[in-house]
This record gives structure tokens, sequence and C-alpha cells, in this order.
């Protein structure tokens, strides 16, 4: 499989945006150093689009049902009118937060943007998400 031109476009693009050795890419995928984030970029061919999201740290001694309640509550508020979703992958254990954008402008100003905002944004959804499983586990404690 070759890469798609539309990675090595987004590359190039991002390395010009965020540092000359900010973007690496394989055979669907990209990925994308932001300060101390990395921001993951998966190709759907099916459906011309791309996924620009990033790995959020779990809390600790953070019940699952918690944080689904606070990442629905936290999406609602915060990211709808961004196109951002904070979501939570019980079976991967993992607290994700991304948006979905058309890969035609992934290399443009709207991917580099999408990757900037998801970067952005990711410190204050973890920091509602750490301050919801706070609330949560203090009004659990006897």
């Amino acid at each position: 499989m070759t890469v798609p031109g539309v990675l090595v476009d987004f590359a190039v693009a991002c390395g010009a945006r965020f540092g000359a050795d900010a973007a690496g890419h394989n055979d669907d995928a990209a990925f994308v150093r932001v300060g101390d984030r990395t921001i993951h970029v998966n190709l759907d061919l099916n459906a011309n689009r791309a996924v620009v999201w990033t790995e959020l740290t779990r809390p600790p001694h953070a019940a699952i049902e918690a944080l689904e309640r606070a990442a629905m509550n936290y999406t609602d508020r915060a990211l709808l009118e961004k196109g951002l979703v904070l979501g939570v992958n019980r079976a991967a254990d993992l607290l994700l937060l991304g948006r979905s954008i058309e890969q035609d402008a992934l290399y443009k100003e709207a991917g580099l943007d999408a990757v900037a905002e998801v970067a952005a944004e990711a410190q204050s959804a973890a920091g509602a998400l750490a301050r919801a499983s706070d609330r949560a586990n203090g009004a659990t404690r006897t």
C-alpha cells in the first residue's frame, strides 16, 4: 500500500506550522507533536474524511461511569459548536478528544487549525474530567 498524497502534503504543512520535525505519517495515518501532546490523524478512505484526535490522561481512581457522564456534559456545553467531541472508549480504557474533517481540507488551513484546536482544547477537557472525577469520588466517600 502506498501512502496517500494527502498525508504527505499534510506532514509538510504541519512541519511549516508546528516545526520541522513535528509530523510524521505511515500508510493511513499521521501524527503531529504540538507542545507535549501528540495529535493523531486517521484517514477513512471510504468516506473521504479524516479524524483528528488525541488521547487524554485518565484521572486516577476515576470510575468509568463518572467519566462518561462528565464527557457527555462537557461535550454538550463546550465542544459542539466547535465540532469537537469528547469520548470514552471502555474497551480500550481511553479518553479521547477529536473531530472529523474532509480529507481535502487536511493539509490546508482548516486541517492545521483542527490540529491546533484539538491540542489546545485537550488541556481544558482533561482538567474538566479530573474535576468531575474528584467531585464524583468526593460524593461517594463516607
